[in-house]
């Protein structure tokens, strides 16, 4: 059996961003990217571009993690 989770910040009108930015700033919540990186071990994670571009390039790849980035950019490459 395989299980699938789903893991986002959400405001309670169910926004997610607005003009490419988060609704918080990550100083609001120190433990976030430690969080997120503990989280996504041994997993593969879904992103778009942009959420893909505005992860601090240390986290954007970690052993043992696939990330598939989604965008309509049928030319984009992930930066090595």
């Amino acid at each position: 059996k395989q299980e699938t989770y789903a893991v986002l910040c959400m405001q309670s009108d169910g926004g997610i961003g607005k003009n490419n930015e988060l609704l918080f700033k990550r100083s609001e919540i120190p433990n976030d990217m430690g969080r997120f990186v503990e989280k996504r071990k041994n997993h593969v994670l879904f992103m778009g571009r942009l959420t893909y571009e505005s992860v601090p390039i240390k986290y954007r790849r970690m052993e043992g993690t696939i990330v598939v980035v989604i965008t309509k950019d049928k030319d984009y490459q992930v930066e090595e």
